[in-house]
């Protein structure tokens, strides 16, 4: 693949060269390249111009404010429709010069799965957090496609590339359309032709007709003056808000999309990370690790086992065990409350420790310093999985007090998570080549897809609701579930308003309830769900596409 241009390096590299070059640098801290060149407007150009245009024109109405406003949620469907516009873009930008291989396939194919969880459900929370999830696979994926990368493509230093690649080329040839159609509408005497002169004369023309033409000759004529009066009133009718903030969104994205779409079909890699992995700066880790000496790290990994094993003993005493736990704290869910997230942040400062002492043990120059870290990390990271396992029943007794909500289903992801991470540290404390930041990405990506196709509200409203109806939960959060409304859960709330009503006729009839507040009673809880569930269903009639997903399905 041959690349005439290049992209512009960080700024701590480009201050040591401030031109650029054609000749690549000869060292792999600099992976793409850039020139500062005009932009010739030909073929290619006009391509990406009309391929920005469109997905500007797409983002007008995929992205406008006032709907998210309106109704407080991101694009649903309008999202998936974006992500596919994107992609479709940079191919057709690339043509044959696109990477199409083992690495990209299933690359491009994760991006559309998780373009397509908000067509399919509609909880807020996760459509923004898909988002950002999106949004740095989808850069990653261009980024690759667009061959800036020939090394190994699991490494943090890829993705770091890829998010600086985005944010340089989005803003690098901003005025490139302008420049590239005003030196095209120059002709050799200087002035201006083509599209400029173009341009000029509809200025001009609509100022002369408007201003002037049109009030004199509707003033010398009843019946032209009657045509023109309907015209008028006809565009007073017009939404003039809508199209300016449309007319806005597109000013704004058109020349952003073109400067990315030519600096992913100009820009060139560099030959030094076809040299594959071992080039790579995967040495910052070698580096830590010959930084610190192996006494050093032995003397850390005892110290902290240590303290592991005093706590892990408790846990096997108090929690494993059940001797004492009832009346700890004033209970289960109470203990579970007190340290929780104490445990699940050990569980993640262990597995950078961890990290750092496998790639210690991998690089230590004696026999006895690197058995003395093997040893040392593996009682680490099994401690490690037993705090893990704590901090997981004290969240399963507070669930179990308290009800599902998302941010504890959130926390349980993350517990999975880095039990994957610490079964993965395990393999690299005995296999040092073993590539962590892959099984990092490849594993925190299946687990968020899984953890979306579960349908969280559906599974949160029908959990609470069921367990409140058996006894098992004391009070339901009515104004909670009623926040997760939509075709999937709407059974289950109606269920709940009904069994609510029913235990109000019943505590009226025997007067239970005279002492409470409406705000504390039965009835108070089912008029907020009856409230809210007719809510959603005037909003459904009104929800513009973008936000349309399967779960507001009628």
């Amino acid at each position: 693949m041959s690349r005439n241009h290049a992209l512009p390096q960080p700024p701590s590299e480009a201050a040591a060269s401030p031109l650029p070059s054609a000749t690549p640098s000869a060292s792999p801290e600099t992976p793409v390249k850039m020139p500062k060149k005009s932009i010739p407007f030909d073929k290619k150009s006009r391509l990406a111009l009309l391929l920005a245009f469109g997905q500007a024109v797409l983002s007008s109405f995929i992205f406008y404010p006032y709907d998210a406003m309106e109704f407080g949620s991101l694009p649903g469907i309008g999202l998936t429709i974006m992500t596919v516009a994107v992609l479709a873009c940079a191919f057709a930008i690339l043509g044959k010069q696109a990477r199409i291989d083992r690495v990209t396939i299933p690359l491009t194919v994760t991006c559309l799965i998780l373009a397509l969880i908000p067509a399919l459900y509609a909880n807020p929370d996760l459509r923004f957090l898909n988002c950002l999830i999106l949004g740095g696979t989808l850069t990653l994926d261009v980024f690759l496609v667009a061959n800036l990368w020939e090394g190994c493509w699991a490494s943090s230093r890829t993705v770091g590339t890829s998010i600086w690649f985005f944010f340089v080329a989005l803003f690098s040839n901003l005025l490139g359309p302008l420049n590239a159609l005003a030196h095209r509408s120059r002709g050799k005497d200087g002035r201006a032709h083509g599209p400029q002169g173009v341009a000029a004369g509809i200025g001009i023309a609509l100022g002369l007709l408007v201003i002037l033409i049109i009030p004199l000759l509707a003033s010398a004529d009843a019946m032209f003056s009657q045509i023109f009066s309907r015209i008028f009133d006809l565009l007073a009718h017009l939404r003039f808000d809508r199209i300016v903030t449309h007319l806005t969104i597109v000013l704004i994205v058109t020349p952003l999309a073109f400067s990315l779409l030519w600096a992913a079909s100009h820009a060139r890699s560099n030959p030094h990370a076809s040299a594959g992995e071992d080039a790579l700066p995967d040495a910052s880790s070698r580096r830590i690790a010959l930084r610190i000496p192996a006494a050093t790290q032995v003397i850390v990994l005892i110290s902290v086992d240590i303290v592991y094993l005093v706590f892990v003993a408790v846990q096997f005493i108090y929690l494993f065990g059940g001797t004492e736990s009832v009346h700890m704290y004033g209970g289960y869910a109470e203990y579970a409350r007190t340290g929780f997230f104490q445990l699940a942040t050990v569980g993640i400062i262990n597995a950078c420790i961890g990290l750092l002492a496998a790639q210690g043990a991998g690089h230590a120059q004696s026999v006895g310093s690197r058995a003395a870290l093997t040893v040392g990390n593996v009682a680490l990271v099994l401690m490690t999985a037993v705090i893990l396992a704590s901090a997981a029943m004290r969240m399963n007794l507070y669930i179990q007090e308290y009800g599902l909500t998302l941010m504890r289903l959130l926390t349980l992801l993350g517990m999975t998570f880095t039990a994957v991470l610490l079964a993965a540290l395990l393999v690299k404390t005995f296999h040092a080549k073993t590539n962590f930041f892959r099984i990092f990405m490849i594993a925190g990506l299946a687990l968020w897809i899984c953890f979306n196709f579960m349908n969280i509200d559906k599974l949160i409203v029908r959990y609470n609701v069921a367990q409140y109806e058996s006894g098992a939960i004391e009070n339901v959060d009515a104004w909670y579930l009623s926040m997760h409304t939509n075709a999937d859960t709407l059974p289950d709330l109606q269920a709940l308003e009904t069994y609510l009503r029913t235990k109000s006729d019943a505590n009226e009839k025997l007067h239970l309830g005279d002492d409470l507040n409406y705000g504390d009673s039965y009835e108070y809880k089912a008029d907020i769900l009856k409230d809210r569930i007719i809510a959603y269903e005037d909003s459904r009639t009104r929800e513009p596409w973008p936000l349309w997903s399967w779960a507001h399905r009628a």
